[in-house]
């Protein structure tokens, strides 16, 4: 039944970055610290964060080009990152105990109402907008049912099963609800930025309730 609801060079001790003097726009340059240029270029070690010249009056180093230095180096370092596959540096977090069950609307009342969360007809609302009725990649790849987002890593969380998502909207979001309207709680703490994000998740709630009642007749 379907219903209900400063740089810093981590792992990169050889990396060495360059300016070549004869460019008239810095450029980073990859060099092996087995083959650090002994020429007249101006040498940025990533790891220390100290900068060394040979020639410092032939090049000066200005806020500017440091700042620039710091953005691509932080662009090449997401590239690799985004190569690899590395979405998220954050771990995957783990919070249920049970043993994880199919991905459907009963099974997720069932892990709401067994973890405590209340309103769960809203919340499994929630769960149907913010997956795209289960489809979305954060769903399938993250096991994350609610959108729930690590602002610290700049994406969302990644669970190592769906179920401990639902443990997490409870510690994250449900524990600041004390009671009253639960879509004026959704509104007021701001899950999210759609300003039709109520009006969505209360028309879904609707449809689940009818299918519910539907269910109950038969």
């Amino acid at each position: 039944m379907l219903f209900p609801i400063i740089m810093s060079a981590q792992n990169a001790s050889d990396l060495f970055f360059t300016i070549s003097e004869k460019r008239p726009i810095a450029v980073l340059q990859e060099v092996s610290s087995d083959t650090i240029y002994q020429t007249r270029n101006l040498s940025l070690s990533v790891d220390s964060a100290v900068i060394t010249a040979s020639e410092a009056s032939v090049l000066s180093i200005t806020p500017t080009k440091i700042e620039l230095l710091i953005n691509l180096y932080k662009k090449w370092r997401n590239k690799g990152e985004v190569e690899r596959g590395i979405v998220n540096k954050s771990r995957i977090l783990s919070y249920y105990d049970g043993t994880s069950k199919e991905l459907t609307l009963s099974n997720i009342l069932e892990v709401m109402k067994e973890v405590g969360l209340s309103n769960r007809l809203i919340v499994l609302a929630q769960a149907v907008l913010e997956t795209g009725n289960f489809s979305s990649k954060v769903c399938k790849q993250y096991n994350n049912l609610f959108g729930l987002y690590d602002s610290r890593h700049h994406d969302y969380y990644r669970f190592e099963k769906w179920e401990d998502s639902v443990v997490a909207y409870q510690k994250f979001i449900q524990y600041r609800y004390k009671g009253g309207n639960y879509f004026q709680f959704l509104k007021r703490i701001g899950y999210a930025e759609d300003r039709q994000y109520i009006s969505k998740v209360a028309k879904i709630a609707k449809q689940l309730y009818n299918r519910l009642i539907e269910s109950e007749t038969k």
